[in-house]
C-alpha cells in the first residue's frame, strides 16, 4: 500500500508540472529597433561653476517637437538615440533650463537666445548606419555648436 501511494504521488506531481502546449508561452525578446540618430549634447569651453545649471535639448524634426536629450548639468552629457526613415530632415535643437530663483518648486524654462541654435540645420538619414549629432554650446567662443557625422 505504502508503494502505491508514493507511486501515485509521483505520477501525480508528473501530470500537474507537465503544460499542453496550450500553457506554454514562449517568450522572445522583442526585436529591437536600430535607432540611426545619435546625438549627444555637452557644453565646452570654459565656465563658471557657479552659474552651472541643469539643462536639457528638445529636439525638432521637420518643425516638430520630437525628443528630450536627458537631463544635467553644463558638461555633462546628455544622449538621445532616435530612429528615423532614410531621408532629409530639418533638425533643430532648443536649450531648456532649471530655474531655481526664488521659486518653491523650480521649473524649466527655454534659456535667452544667445544660448539657443541660430537657425535649423539639415541632416540627411542613410539607408544603413548612424548619423552622429553633437551641439551644445562652446562657452570659450560664446557661441552654440553642432557638428554632425554622417557614415
Amino acid at each position: 500500500m505504502k508503494n502505491r501511494t508514493i507511486l501515485l504521488l509521483i505520477f501525480a506531481s508528473i501530470f500537474f508540472s507537465c503544460k499542453t502546449t496550450e500553457d506554454a508561452v514562449v517568450e522572445r525578446p522583442l526585436k529591437k529597433l536600430k535607432e540611426n540618430i545619435h546625438i549627444l549634447a555637452m557644453d565646452r569651453g570654459t565656465a563658471n561653476p557657479s552659474k552651472d545649471k541643469n539643462i536639457y535639448y528638445k529636439l525638432f524634426i521637420d518643425r516638430e517637437p520630437v525628443a528630450k536629450t536627458t537631463a544635467g548639468l553644463f558638461f555633462h552629457k546628455k544622449k538621445v538615440f532616435l530612429k528615423l526613415e532614410p531621408g532629409r530632415y530639418l533638425f533643430k535643437a532648443e536649450r531648456w533650463e532649471l530655474d531655481e530663483a526664488d521659486k518653491e518648486i523650480p521649473e524649466y524654462r527655454r534659456s535667452n537666445n544667445i544660448w539657443q541654435m541660430s537657425e535649423a540645420v539639415y541632416i540627411d538619414v542613410p539607408d544603413r548606419g548612424a548619423v552622429e549629432i553633437q551641439l551644445g554650446y562652446d562657452h570659450s567662443a560664446r557661441s552654440f555648436y553642432i557638428t554632425t557625422n554622417a557614415p
